[in-house]
């Protein structure tokens, strides 16, 4: 005969699990990014736009001065803007996802919360920021001048969520190696 196997303990003993927990977590931490990030500054979110319109509008005026046409196409706005923002999305993400064990810190003292969750958060917030100022950018461009320009989504979709993940695995290491040699 087999063994009884042991009874079940009472339910209230059972420890009391959150479905989604994680991702609480991790949309709250987003939440206090944004706030803390963005929301100190009266234009916070403006100028998550027009930094990245500045450098690609001085690069523009700086190499139509020194050159007749772009090494490709004619729009020497447009030529920089699909340069600029996937490496700025990749020093965006590869920057805040390197600093976010320090930034969140005290909270990681809590059970809930844990390190891959503080990096999620900084990692989504910066990509999902980047991406949109990217497509706001992209879009008004296209839009406001004359390129004619064939516009195919998914290379687009898969160079930037590229950059994003190179981004997250240079800043996830560095994150480590500031922990081990601050």
């Amino acid at each position: 005969p087999l063994p009884a196997l042991p009874a079940d303990p009472p339910r209230t003993a059972r420890p009391h699990r959150r479905r989604f927990a994680s991702g609480r977590v991790i949309l709250a931490l987003m939440l206090r990014e944004m706030s803390t990030r963005y929301g100190r500054t009266p234009g916070g979110y403006v100028w998550a736009l027009l930094e990245p319109l500045g450098a690609v509008l001085i690069l523009s005026i700086g190499f139509s001065l020194l050159v007749r046409s772009p090494p490709l196409g004619t729009s020497f706005v447009l030529f920089y803007a699909t340069g600029m923002m996937p490496f700025d999305l990749f020093q965006k993400v590869s920057n805040t996802t390197a600093r976010s064990l320090r930034f969140s810190r005290p909270l990681l003292s809590y059970p809930a919360v844990s390190w891959i969750d503080a990096v999620l958060a900084r990692f989504l917030l910066t990509t999902l920021t980047s991406m949109t100022v990217s497509y706001i950018l992209l879009t008004a461009i296209i839009m406001l001048s004359d390129t004619h320009s064939v516009i195919d989504i998914w290379p687009i979709l898969t160079s930037m969520s590229l950059a994003a993940l190179l981004g997250l695995g240079v800043g996830s290491v560095n994150a480590v190696l500031a922990g081990f040699y601050p």
